[in-house]
């Protein structure tokens, strides 16, 4: 990937591990019935009905070790789930909409700990959590949806929803030098924290985030997503929009940190100051530094405010902003149910992009969204893992040409599960 980055400004960062893996962070558990693989691991089954192996994911968890698969069956699940150093896989059957696990704004632990997922025994990518939405956790500290301390799991297939922390990471927190999490195809939803990044904070670790949708998250600084003391954040293929913080960063705030965005869009996000992001040095030798590739960002460089930032001379001695291949234009978002009204609808499903091909007498109206066909010409669909994905409401994948071969841009932003019967 090193040979793709056609700014020097990436020259100043550590490597970027892009997702040459991402078909192994993609492929599905399978849907094994109980009994051992033949490497000797074990699939359990999780139906609150008492229909499976258990009724609780603890309890799954608890009985299982690393190499194991818990599948668990639609319901509400209520209470903590701690992988306590397994690299197993907890996966549903069904995905989100029908699998819940629910913190209940309770004290799970007894210990004034309500994060209703947590990683913190330095579980590796192994240690899966895939096909859920994650709710209600409401933490003392940070992490109400999800806590990663000195871990470095796979998150795929989620909705981290309507989650709080008193401090930092409402959605999701990440801590610690060595946590690296991967996190695939989830949405960051509605979740608030009193100090930094509503959606997800990341202090010192290194998240990388493909084809993640970020909005209506809310925070003191940083709506959608923090990054603090030398935290190294790469997104690609992310939405982040209609995000709000109080202070500074609507969508993005980094401290000390660095953050690469590759064909993300960031819009209609705001704050008292830096709409869109806001970089700050906080005082010491440290900078923070931006840089975004292939993407689009509501009002340019006008859309990042630099605080009291010094980057010296690379790559912008002003705002720590490094800029390959960046739109301002409206991504001319559009809703996949618009014969409903507009208070009837599903918010998650508002981001997706106008393109007249679809026939939609709305989108011919609007035109062609900026966003597409612009994303980076050296990412194929496959190798992001989007190329059984859409940004168009009506699910044909990005195009490809009639002898099958990849598009030379992949659409920028979100790209939302194609239904298996349309």
């Amino acid at each position: 990937m090193d040979t793709r980055m056609k700014t020097t400004a990436l020259a100043c960062l550590k490597p970027v591990f892009l997702p040459f893996c991402l078909a192994g962070f993609l492929a599905a558990a399978g849907c094994g019935s109980d009994g051992g693989g033949e490497d000797g691991s074990q699939t359990r089954t999780v139906n609150i009905s008492g229909e499976g192996d258990f009724r609780s994911v603890q309890e799954c968890i608890d009985e299982s070790q690393s190499g194991d698969t818990c599948r668990v069956y639609p319901g509400t699940y209520r209470g903590a789930v701690r992988f306590n150093g397994k690299n197993l896989t907890v996966s549903s059957t069904e995905g989100p909409d029908v699998t819940v696990l629910d913190g209940d704004y309770l004290n799970q632990d007894g210990v004034g700990d309500d994060t209703v997922v947590r990683f913190a025994n330095r579980e590796g990518p192994a240690a899966t959590l895939d096909g859920f939405t994650i709710t209600n956790g409401a933490a003392e500290e940070s992490g109400g949806g999800i806590c990663i301390e000195a871990a470095s799991p796979t998150i795929r297939n989620c909705i981290i929803r309507d989650n709080t922390a008193a401090q930092n990471g409402g959605g999701l927190y990440c801590v610690s030098s060595t946590s690296r999490p991967t996190i695939v195809n989830t949405v960051f939803e509605g979740n608030t924290a009193q100090g930094l990044g509503g959606g997800l904070a990341v202090l010192y670790g290194s998240p990388t985030l493909i084809n993640c949708l970020l909005f209506h998250n809310e925070a003191e600084r940083g709506g959608a997503v923090s990054a603090q003391a030398r935290a190294y954040l790469t997104m690609q293929n992310v939405t982040a929009a209609d995000n709000t913080a109080v202070e500074g960063g609507g969508a993005l705030y980094l401290l000390n940190a660095s953050a690469l965005a590759t064909n993300t869009i960031v819009w209609g996000n705001e704050a008292a100051a830096g709409l869109q992001a806001y970089l700050e040095a906080g005082g010491t030798s440290e900078a923070a530094r931006l840089f975004l590739r292939y993407s689009d960002l509501e009002g340019g460089r006008a859309g990042v405010v630099g605080g009291e930032v010094d980057c010296g001379v690379v790559p912008s001695p002003s705002l720590c902003l490094g800029i390959d291949h960046v739109l301002a234009g409206d991504p001319l978002f559009v809703p996949l149910d618009v014969e409903l009204q507009p208070g009837e609808r599903d918010p998650m499903l508002g981001y997706y992009l106008s393109q007249p091909a679809t026939g939609r007498e709305d989108q011919i109206a609007l035109g062609t969204s900026p966003a597409v066909d612009t994303g980076d010409p050296d990412l194929t669909p496959q190798e992001l893992g989007v190329d059984d994905r859409a940004t168009r409401t009506d699910h044909a994948p990005d195009e490809v040409d009639p002898d099958g071969v990849p598009p030379l841009y992949v659409d920028q932003g979100y790209h939302y599960e194609i239904p298996e019967v349309l």
